[in-house]
């Protein structure tokens, strides 16, 4: 009689499915950290473009008749 442990056992040893060797896990470890450095990377460079517009923002005041919406409405 097979109980369900020994069945996981066969389906186990008779997969297709391989595991990974010491050195496809280093270069996978490797390439995540790569990724990593670059995401990071490229949002702190975005954060620094954000910040510039930002702080362009509210040195720059707009009057009222500058846009022809505002003129529409006090004319």
């Amino acid at each position: 009689m097979r109980t369900a442990d020994s069945g996981c056992r066969e389906r186990r040893n008779t997969s297709m499915v391989t595991g990974m060797t010491t050195r496809e896990r280093a270069d996978l470890c490797a390439l995540i950290r790569r990724r990593e450095k670059l995401a990071k990377n490229e949002a702190s460079q975005r954060s620094v473009e954000l910040l510039a517009d930002f702080e362009q923002l509210p040195g720059f005041i707009r009057e009222y008749d500058q846009e022809r919406t505002w003129k529409a409405v006090y004319t």
